[in-house]
């Protein structure tokens, strides 16, 4: 049912249209060319990153439910009209230059017109500086030379990789991460670096860019792939984290970090994203306080966390309470085979079962750790045969016996 505003609307778009079409020339091939954009649009440099990460956590993009309905019907509309009026517009001065790169938020920009761009305009293979020239007129389309958000000025997006661990190289190629796991706590994981990390910055930009080896702990947050940590500095007690990215309103109107699903009121949401910060704060080894500077500016906050200070909570606040350290998850492992535990439970007991891969319980029993401070044990398996298992540690709930704080890894024994 139409209402008055609707019929308004349909006036003032076609008006425009009746306007524009007297000075449009259209091409012969603009439909395939606003199809081909469209199909572009959707193309995405960390397909692996995010949606690798679906089949556990249904994470990925941030979906912006909220900006659907009438008002992205009228964007769309816009955005068609706009496409027409710039490939057909064959003689204007204001048609955009060949794009090196496709962009989600600029769909104009990412495909050459036919015009031929002058000797003031980069060509896609000559780009010049990162600011429009003196010769460009004011109310240009920008050139791509401008900063967008999959290319930094300055600074090489940041790929997502796979978290590596390999038990036979040196120890101090080793660094400790840490993630959030299912029940909101802290968890550590050692992942192996490629050469020997000079400082805590190798730690942190492992952080920002890997995925967890342990699929249970993939993060619904991490860090955003169009910003780079250059440097993790300390002075006194607190700890500068620098980051570097496009200019512009992007750290506090986006924030450091990305991801989806975060679920609750906005209080709720914030004390998630606090503590993804957390996790961050423990890997570069926070013990104090931290900052954070963006293109050499402090940032006091940021997604509605504060960042200056930041402050690193305690054990008791984030730490997981039950942790398996050894093995890391899908270690191939020799004969004897120990299990090493790390927890702070009701009376330092924690129980574990371990299961073959069919999900068959082999065997389970018990070791004591500690109560008020976290301390490790050692799960004796002995021989085992070859092939793949699992192990399960948890602590029995003093209310009702159900199992609490279950953490599990899957090894191979060889």
């Amino acid at each position: 049912m139409n209402t008055y505003d609707d019929d308004r609307t349909a006036e003032l778009l076609a008006q425009a249209l009746n306007e524009e079409a007297a000075f449009t020339q259209p091409h012969p091939d603009a439909l395939q060319r606003i199809q081909e954009r469209i199909a572009a649009g959707y193309s995405s440099d960390r397909a692996r990153g995010t949606g690798g990460w679906t089949s556990r956590t249904n994470a990925g993009r941030p979906s912006w439910g909220w900006l659907g309905g009438a008002f992205g019907a009228g964007l769309a509309t816009a955005a068609v009209i706009t496409t027409v009026v710039l490939i057909g517009n064959q003689g204007a001065d204001n048609s955009a230059p060949p794009a090196t790169q496709p962009t989600q938020s600029e769909p104009s920009q990412t495909e050459p017109t036919q015009q031929e761009p002058t000797a003031s305009e980069p060509t896609a293979s000559e780009p010049t500086g990162t600011e429009p020239t003196e010769a460009e007129p004011t109310g240009e389309v920008p050139t791509v030379a401008e900063p967008t958000a999959t290319e930094p000025t300055g600074v090489e997006p940041a790929g997502t990789h796979e978290g590596v661990y390999d038990p036979n190289a040196p120890a101090d190629r080793q660094v400790t991460m840490y993630y959030v796991g299912p029940e909101g706590r802290l968890y550590a994981e050692p992942h192996t670096l490629p050469v020997v990390p000079e400082d805590a910055l190798a730690a942190v930009q492992e952080w920002w860019t890997s995925l967890p080896i342990d699929p249970d702990l993939m993060p619904v947050m991490m860090g955003r792939p169009d910003l780079q940590v250059v440097d993790v500095s300390q002075s006194g007690q607190t700890t500068t984290i620098a980051l570097e990215g496009p200019e512009g309103p992007t750290s506090e109107d986006q924030g450091f970090l990305e991801g989806d699903h975060l679920i609750g009121s906005p209080k709720h949401q914030q004390d998630q994203i606090l503590l993804y910060y957390q996790a961050l704060l423990r890997t570069a080894g926070v013990e104090g306080e931290a900052r954070f500077a963006y293109n050499g500016e402090i940032i006091d906050e940021s997604t509605g966390v504060r960042l200056d200070p930041l402050r690193a909570m305690p054990d008791e606040e984030v730490r997981a309470w039950i942790d398996i350290v050894t093995p890391v998850e899908g270690q191939r492992v020799s004969n004897p085979v120990t299990v090493t535990v790390s927890a702070n439970v009701f009376e330092g007991h924690v129980n574990w079962e371990l299961y073959d891969e069919a999900g068959t319980k082999l065997d389970d029993g018990f070791v004591t750790t500690a109560m008020g401070v976290w301390r490790q044990a050692d799960i004796e398996l002995g021989m085992l045969e070859e092939g793949t298992y699992s192990i399960r540690c948890f602590e029995s709930s003093a209310e009702d016996g159900r199992p609490i704080n279950i953490v599990d890894k899957t090894f191979r024994v060889e």
